[in-house]
């Protein structure tokens, strides 16, 4: 799509993908919020500035909006999205963006202007490599509850592991006993090493 859109009603569209030399200003937002009421992936594509930002007061919502693109935008347009006093976007969950434009545009992931879009942000995907300032997670605090609550999983798997690996007697059906020595916590493959399981030595009963 592009800036020439006049605008309809379009409800089944879930997905839209805008390109243009021209920029997208804020009221064209609207038109769009309007006219595609039921979106939830929008994908943007302008390297151009706008030029009506400082004068727009228009409020704009994308009710079901979840996955925002903004890889390939002038900086104008990340302002427009995260800024909660331009966009409302409540259940904005995925967004893909330079790291640059975002640093800047939340000044070291400090600012509050768009802390509250961020804060509910559980997948963030930027492409080039990039130092993690210390305020990264606090700033994405979804992300941060997200990684810990991978990490319990994780721990609890690797308890049930080792519950496993220190069980030294098994009583088998035919009177039979399966010791195992105990297994070393370092070849577990949670510590990236495959895991080297002993042989069982039968004892007579």
């Amino acid at each position: 799509m592009t800036s020439g859109f006049q605008g309809g009603m379009f409800n089944k569209v879930r997905w839209l993908v805008m390109l243009d030399i021209r920029p997208f200003e804020n009221e064209f937002f609207q038109v769009i919020s309007h006219s595609f009421p039921l979106l939830q992936r929008l994908s943007i594509t302008n390297l151009q500035s706008q030029k009506n930002k400082q004068n727009s007061s228009t409020f704009i919502t994308f009710a079901h909006l979840f996955e925002l693109d903004l890889k390939r935008t002038h900086i104008d347009y990340v302002v427009q999205f995260l800024f909660d006093k331009n966009t409302s976007l409540p259940r904005l969950t995925h967004l893909t963006i330079r790291y640059e434009p975002l640093a800047t545009v939340t000044q070291g992931f400090t600012n509050d202007a768009a802390h509250l879009t961020c804060a509910k942000i559980k997948r963030l995907v930027i492409q080039e490599p990039f130092v993690r300032p210390e305020k990264f997670l606090s700033y994405f605090s979804s992300l941060y509850r997200l990684l810990s609550s991978n990490l319990v999983n994780i721990g609890s798997s690797y308890s049930r592991s080792l519950s496993i690996h220190r069980s030294t007697t098994h009583l088998k059906h035919d009177g039979t006993i399966s010791s195992k020595p105990r297994h070393d916590f370092k070849d577990s493959p949670y510590f990236g090493r495959k895991a080297q399981m002993p042989k069982h030595k039968n004892v007579e009963s």
